[in-house]
């Protein structure tokens, strides 16, 4: 198999991955655990770098430090290590 065709798989496979993670984030949003999720994230389907000794992350939100700030604010534009959808704006 080339690498072409190889990346093309890997890449639709990780597509499919975050459609995935996204409807079930939007599943929970209509749960009790809705409280659980920080509102206006988005999912982060893995997050690390992996290695014999490093942490890779595979959440809906890795951490709220990711995405709130030390007064429990949402990190925004370039202060945002992931993507915060705009207010009104669904998953």
């Amino acid at each position: 198999m080339n690498n072409y065709l190889l990346d093309h798989i890997k890449n639709e496979e990780a597509k499919s991955l975050l459609i995935r993670a996204t409807n079930y984030q939007a599943e929970l949003l209509n749960t009790n655990l809705k409280n659980e999720l920080i509102d206006r994230s988005t999912p982060v389907v893995w997050f690390g770098n992996p290695g014999r000794k490093n942490w890779v992350t595979i959440a809906t939100n890795p951490s709220t430090r990711e995405f709130l700030d030390g007064k429990d604010g949402l990190l925004l534009a370039g202060n945002a290590r992931f993507y915060v959808r705009e207010q009104g704006v669904s998953l």
